[in-house]
């Protein structure tokens, strides 16, 4: 059936090389190639990145690194069937961190795949997605041209589970497609795949995408929250500008400089101004083009030196809130279960567990 006229999903390309991507990537393949008896050393020869570095939200890697660890990992395990699909499991929308939230705290289906789709460089894929709509079908395409033909299916199989993952955690199993087309051959395990997802697959098509029923996209979501969603997207906002624009991102490596420099303390936006040699207003309007602001790169770097906090330093809840610049404890856990959805301790002891499985 002909896709007809699209309704204003934004269309992404591929994923270049040097796009900046989170850390946690790599660390979860890390996790992964543990459990299977395959080292740290050996998944991240040549990727010039440390274990310890990817233990934090703020760290970033290119996609050539994370395409280097994938191959390391692939090579490491004689390359075995369906590795794509037991790694796509690892991920959910927790691995996402806010980009998974603004998804998760969207009202409708249609709406969290609009916030996938705008943000989409924000996941862990490698290749664009493209969204078509008629009357009676949603199809999801994956522009996966670009992708190294000897890791093609493994990548592939990943990003799928990994999204079917997220759709069911935001939607229930009940909304997985009807669908599955996919640009490979069919591999030696296809029946694992196809019971896997029970749904018809198509192999050796001239591109992979996944069909749903167009009701879907009206369906409410059971963790909308329309507050909490704003904040997500405004920060999905501010992330994504921050990647795209130098002068975002060097004020945010300032703000998290003065906010994990002991002693620490939030500076003011004036004092900020003054560091960047530019006036309080000259600042507003600069950061207004790269889309962000004040208040969401502080935000940002409160979240991302909490986390690094947690994870490298015994320092108490109430030590980093002063850091952090907060009166008091109880308004950096709100403010820290705002941007996460749970504890600063419970955080701590999730960064702990990660460093000892990577060791």
């Amino acid at each position: 059936m002909p896709i007809g006229r699209p309704r204003p999903y934004r269309a992404t390309g591929e994923i270049a090389p040097e796009v900046p991507r989170p850390g946690l990537g790599i660390a979860i393949i890390v996790e992964f190639a543990l459990e299977r008896g395959l080292s740290p050393a050996a998944v991240l020869a040549g990727t010039g990145v440390r274990t310890p570095e990817l233990l934090g939200p703020d760290s970033v890697v290119s996609a050539k690194q994370e395409l280097t660890a994938l191959r390391n990992l692939a090579s490491g395990l004689s390359y075995p069937p369906a590795l794509g699909l037991a790694l796509g499991r690892y991920y959910g929308v927790s691995t996402l961190g806010v980009y998974g939230y603004a998804c998760l705290t969207s009202a409708t289906v249609g709406a969290a795949l609009r916030v996938a789709v705008e943000f989409w460089e924000l996941s862990y894929a490698f290749g664009g997605a493209r969204i078509e709509v008629d009357a009676e079908l949603l199809r999801v395409h994956y522009l996966d041209h670009g992708l190294p033909e000897e890791l093609r299916p493994l990548i592939i199989e990943r990003d799928l589970l990994a999204g079917f993952s997220v759709i069911a955690e935001m939607a229930g199993a009940a909304e997985l497609p009807s669908e599955v087309r996919l640009s490979y051959p069919e591999p030696e395990h296809a029946d694992a795949l196809r019971r896997l997802m029970g749904r018809p697959l198509r192999f050796d098509q001239p591109g992979s995408s996944v069909d749903f029923p167009v009701a879907v996209l009206d369906r409410p979501l059971p963790h909308a929250d329309a507050e909490t969603h704003a904040r997500c997207v405004e920060q999905c906002r501010a992330l994504l500008a921050r990647r795209r624009d130098p002068y975002a991102a060097a004020l945010a490596r300032e703000l998290r400089s003065r906010l994990g420099a002991p002693g620490g303390g939030a500076p003011s936006f004036e004092d900020l101004a003054a560091r960047a040699s530019v006036s309080p207003r000259t600042l507003r309007r600069r950061l207004a083009a790269a889309g962000t602001s004040f208040r969401v790169l502080l935000d940002q770097a409160r979240h991302a030196t909490a986390d690094r906090l947690l994870a490298e330093t015994t320092e108490s809840v109430e030590e980093i809130a002063v850091r952090l610049g907060y009166a008091e404890a109880a308004s950096f856990i709100h403010a820290y279960k705002r941007w996460t959805g749970t504890t600063p301790a419970r955080r701590r002891a999730e960064f702990a567990a990660r460093r000892h499985r990577l060791r």
